[in-house]
This record gives C-alpha cells, structure tokens and sequence, in this order.
C-alpha cells in the first residue's frame, strides 16, 4: 500500500474501499486541490490498515463485497475519532451510516464537487485546537500544574524534572485536556518539525514524561494512546476544574 511517510501533504484522505472508476476520479479531484488520496483495500486486514493510516479523512466505500463497513466502523470508533463520509450507490443507506458512525453520506451519483465540499466542510468542523497560547504563564489541570516562567511541572505539589520537550509536550496536553491531539500535531508544536511514520520522538517523549507522572502519583491510564491516531490527557474528575491564569500585565 502507498504511505505518506517522507511526503507532506495538508490533507491526507483514506479511501477504504477497492480501486474504482470513482476512486479514480475522486483522486484526481483531491489532487487538484491539493491533497493526496491512499486507497486501503477492503478485505480482512482492512481494519489494521485503517488503524494504522494518519488520515485526516475516510471516505467509506459500503458497496464492497470484500468488507463489513458497519463492523469496521463500530472498531474504528473505539480506537479513532476520524471524520468518515460514507459512499454508497444506493441512498437509503444513509440513515444506516449515521447511525453505524459514519460523520456523513454521500451518494456516488452525487457530482464530485458535492464531496469535495461536504469533505471540506466536515474537516473544519473537525478541526483541531490551535496550539498553545504563549500569553498564558500558569496552567492548572486538577493536581497537575505547569509554570513558564520557570518551566515547572507539579504534581500533588510533588515537584518533577522534565527536560524543555517534555515540558512543552506536557502543556499542550494538558491546555487541550480531554482532546485528542494527533502526532503530527505535536510534532509542528513540540518538535517544530513534520512528520514522519517512523519517528518515534513524540512516543519517546511522552513515555518518559507518563513514567514522572505515574511515579507521582498520576494513574496509569491519565495520558491514553489513542492507536493510530495520538494522545490525551484525562485527569479530571467532574469535581476538579481547570484554572488558566494569564501574565499579570504592569
């Protein structure tokens, strides 16, 4: 299967599905706009395939012998949060789609514009968190707190030593608490680099910082990996809040 590694792309669509007359000119319609298409070929490995994809998008095509897209889809949501358009010849599945998980549905007779619409639609809608704000000095999620001015991370008022990469690693999980941030993400915000499939310096990073928290007292599941896809930090309880304090201006 063709991969991005090593080739950057601002929109990277997943077609799972087999190869097509419609894939083939949905292909040449996302080039023309400037991103690049993968196809994942239905079949028993397609769910790893799928897993094992960065996308940005899936687009789902149902009609395929070769694949369950329900049961695939019902997997797919326990690991990832992808936006997914459903394709399908016959438009009454579309109620089928959404309730199964899919975020959208469109009709292969639909003209391709409509897709490339409804993708482009769905992808703002998905959009991912702006990176952190540099005007914020003192970040505080339920026992953890972070402090620029010295780049010092607390933990039940248990200090930890991290390195100038974990720490920033750490902030922007802990500012976008609850989120799943993806790994190219975090390599733009943390490493200032793009990314690549097989380089593991965001996992490494993490892993060490997870070990500090986890030494401190932080439960073990707190910062999850999310297969496929990224992390998150969830640290809060519904008593706990999140306190955000800004530089004191004078």
């Amino acid at each position: 299967m063709e991969t991005w590694a090593n080739r950057p792309s601002e929109i990277r669509v997943l077609w799972v599905g087999q190869a097509s007359t419609l894939q083939a000119r949905v292909h040449a319609t996302l080039r023309a706009r400037g991103w690049s298409l993968v196809v994942c070929r239905a079949g028993r490995e397609a769910l790893d395939c799928v897993l094992n994809t960065e996308a940005d998008l899936l687009l789902l095509d149902v009609d395929v012998s070769a694949l369950d897209p329900w049961e695939l889809l019902a997997e797919l949501r326990q690991w990832q949060a992808t936006p997914v358009i459903a394709l399908a010849d016959e438009p009454a599945l579309c109620i089928d789609a959404f309730r199964r998980g899919a975020d959208d549905f469109v009709a292969k007779s639909a003209d391709l514009l409509e897709l490339q619409l409804r993708a482009e639609a769905l992808l703002r809608r998905k959009r991912p968190p702006m990176p952190a704000d540099p005007g914020r000095e003192r970040l505080v999620v339920g026992p953890l707190s972070l402090s620029r001015e010295d780049a010092s991370v607390r933990y039940d008022d248990r200090p930890l030593r991290v390195t100038a990469i974990q720490f920033k690693l750490l902030w922007c999980l802990a500012e976008h608490h609850n989120t799943l941030l993806k790994k190219s993400e975090l390599h733009r915000w943390v490493l200032n680099k793009s990314y690549c499939r097989d380089d593991r310096s965001i996992d490494m990073h993490l892993s060490r910082v997870r070990r500090k928290l986890i030494a401190a007292g932080m439960p073990p599941d707190a910062v999850q990996t999310v297969r496929g896809q990224g992390y998150r930090l969830s640290l809060l309880s519904s008593r706990v809040s999140v306190g955000l304090d800004r530089a004191v201006q004078g």
